[in-house]
């Protein structure tokens, strides 16, 4: 509590909402009464007094009852609204409008998205009633649902990529409850689109059984309309300068467009946990931040000018990104260091990423869930905590490359547990491939690549020397990564751990660190804060910024190994 109320209060907040999460009914009662029973220990272990009691009660509680109300809410009103039993409902066919309310994502023969309904009439064959389906046409649901477009041929992909968001949308198909998971342990489909608000797939045979009206008026100028535009054009200025596997590889690491990633690629850069670098991440945004501060100081603008252009400029950056959960967390955060640097206030990461924590969680209790949520503020929060240990290890290393060992080594350790919790697995290679590619890929690769693509809208040929580069350095990274994965011996199979064991972990490597610390003599007050907020100060943004920002989204790194790309589609 002494000096960080909001982190106090934003744990508290999480344990609340992580019990309610884990447990329901009497479970979650006797659950509820076993935490606050120890409370009192904890309290006192903690030297937490007076006010700072009520304090820490009513974010724990306050974090139970956001999830609570938030979980009772979030299920589908189909069945009570049509009068039909689930059961029932599972595949009926219908012909239902709406909004289309995200991107297209057209892979093989299946186009996938998501609608937000608004009028369902159910077909004949479905209803032999006749009246009531013309009674059925008149209410109106609010609901979103999955839709999977199964494509008959070749050319009705063309026809799909011309499907915008924002666009009004009839559709000919039939409802299907998403599958469960069917082996121990496997994924759920189900599960995961629930965190989503959605409840039931329509599949769709055919482009034709898909009618799509552009929007009029307001509705053209959807922002996330044209954010969906944009990142188009972006990615294909990108394949326009990038032959395979590198076009894929290139967008990913530029634009966050991980999909088109070659298979074998992406599979190779996951066993190694370098899969971080092909989505957008912290790396992205502290270069981005960068990038800004130092174009704009160049141009001779003062110091708080610069700070608003380039706080009013994020969040444009993480619509561009696809924010995903640790491109939000790394936008909400640097937002918060720019605009205190504009006012002169003393930062603490600490309570920006708390802040941050807590204005997702509000925004949207599942994001407690997501992998890529819990490495991102594991990690960066990690970062803050271990690293000034950690430093002394490196002490007589040269200053560059003692920033990007500390920082490697300490994010390996802290993402370690998660990382075998989820895939049960580890390549103690991890260690040297982000010692030694991710600073080359982030520091090198990334810049070119972004300065080329935005070259090709003036001039490709005065881009295509800079994309050159960008390959050999892509070529040099790809046969680093298959002769460190053909190296036998190095990936560790580890059985699921208990959350207990994990959280022991952190706690003696916390341990050991100090004492090894302690040992070695008291170092100087490190603010790490400042490593975050580095890009704050004009002119030269550090190495060790950028690296930080490397790290601070290792979230990246197993979103998309279990579960084989499953947003919108089923495995």
């Amino acid at each position: 509590m002494k000096g960080r109320p909001l982190l106090s209060f934003t744990i508290c907040w999480l344990c609340g909402s992580g019990i309610a999460c884990a447990l329901t009914g009497w479970a979650l009662i006797w659950g509820l009464i076993g935490a606050l029973a120890c409370l009192p220990l904890l309290l006192r272990f903690m030297d937490v007094r007076g006010w700072s009691v009520l304090f820490l009660l009513v974010a724990f509680i306050g974090g139970v009852a956001h999830w609570e109300w938030n979980d009772a809410r979030n299920h589908s009103s189909l069945p009570e609204t049509m009068h039909i039993a689930t059961h029932e409902l599972d595949g009926w066919s219908a012909e239902i409008q709406g909004e289309l309310v995200s991107d297209v994502r057209i892979d093989g023969d299946r186009a996938d998205f998501k609608i937000q309904m608004s009028s369902i009439l159910p077909t004949l064959d479905s209803l032999a009633d006749t009246d009531l389906a013309t009674a059925l046409s008149a209410f109106n649901i609010d609901e979103q649902l999955m839709v999977q477009v199964r494509l008959l041929e070749e050319e009705e992909q063309q026809i799909a990529a011309g499907w915008k968001r924002g666009d009004l949308i009839t559709l000919n198909g039939s409802f299907v409850l998403p599958g469960e998971a069917r082996n121990f342990g496997g994924f759920d489909y189900r599960s995961y689109l629930r965190t989503l608000h959605i409840h039931w797939l329509f599949k769709v045979k055919g482009a034709s059984s898909v009618t799509a009206v552009a929007p009029e008026g307001l509705g053209q100028y959807n922002i996330l309309r044209w954010t969906d535009w944009t990142r188009h054009k972006l990615g294909s200025a990108v394949e326009q300068l990038f032959p395979e596997p590198h076009a894929g590889y290139m967008k990913g690491l530029i634009i966050g467009m991980a999909t088109d990633i070659d298979p074998g690629t992406y599979g190779q850069f996951s066993q190694l946990g370098l899969t971080h670098i092909l989505a957008i991440s912290g790396t992205h945004v502290a270069v981005y931040v960068a990038s800004l501060l130092l174009i704009l100081s160049w141009l001779r603008l003062t110091r708080e000018t610069a700070l608003t252009i380039v706080l009013i400029l994020v969040p444009a950056y993480v619509l561009l990104s696809g924010g995903s959960p640790s491109v939000i967390r790394a936008g909400i955060m640097s937002m918060i260091g720019l605009y205190m640097a504009r006012r002169g206030i003393a930062r603490d990461g600490l309570q920006m990423i708390s802040a941050a924590a807590l204005l997702m969680m509000w925004w949207d209790p599942y994001f407690l869930l997501s992998v890529s949520f819990q490495l991102s503020f594991l990690v960066t929060a990690g970062l803050m905590i271990y690293m000034p240990l950690i430093n002394r290890l490196f002490s007589n290393w040269p200053k560059s490359l003692a920033a990007t060992a500390s920082v490697t080594v300490t994010a390996q350790l802290i993402s370690f547990p998660v990382t075998i919790l989820y895939f049960n697995q580890f390549s103690l290679l991890s260690f040297v491939a982000n010692f030694l590619l991710v600073s080359l890929i982030s520091a090198i690769v990334l810049p070119l690549g972004t300065v080329a693509m935005l070259l090709s809208f003036i001039w490709v040929p005065l881009a295509k020397p800079l994309a050159w580069i960008a390959m050999q350095l892509n070529q040099l990274t790809f046969i680093s990564v298959e002769w460190m994965n053909s190296l036998p011996g190095f990936v560790l199979i580890w059985a699921t751990p208990p959350l207990l064991w994990i959280a022991a972990y952190y706690a003696v490597l916390y341990a050991l660190l100090y004492l090894l610390h302690r040992g070695n003599g008291e170092q100087q007050e490190t603010a790490f804060v400042e490593e975050e907020t580095a890009p704050l100060v004009r002119g030269q943004p550090s190495v060790s910024m950028a690296n930080m920002g490397i790290r601070s989204s290792m979230s990246t790194v197993v979103q998309d190994q279990g579960k084989n790309r499953v947003d919108g589609k089923e495995t």
